[in-house]
């Protein structure tokens, strides 16, 4: 499974848990997605073990105060 964002694109306050548990998830593209208002990313991708492909390189994470187990378990990338 891929999920992708388009332009525009806002994550409001919490990215916490957002993409967890997503078992067949294997390829995401967030290069649109806005994140400069979020304050918690939280077990963002939480047991999210077949991911592959991930890029948040253009994450803002300037207001975020907690990434607490972001990763946790493993993730294949």
């Amino acid at each position: 499974m891929f999920i992708g964002t388009e332009t525009g694109t806002t994550i409001a306050s919490s990215g916490a848990y957002l993409f967890s548990f997503m078992s067949n998830l294997t390829s995401i593209d967030l290069t649109n997605l806005d994140t400069s208002k979020v304050t918690t990313m939280e077990y963002m991708f939480r047991n999210s073990y077949n991911l592959t492909t991930l890029n948040v390189s253009m994450f803002n994470t300037s207001n975020v105060i907690t990434m607490k187990n972001m990763w946790l378990n493993p993730i294949l990338f």
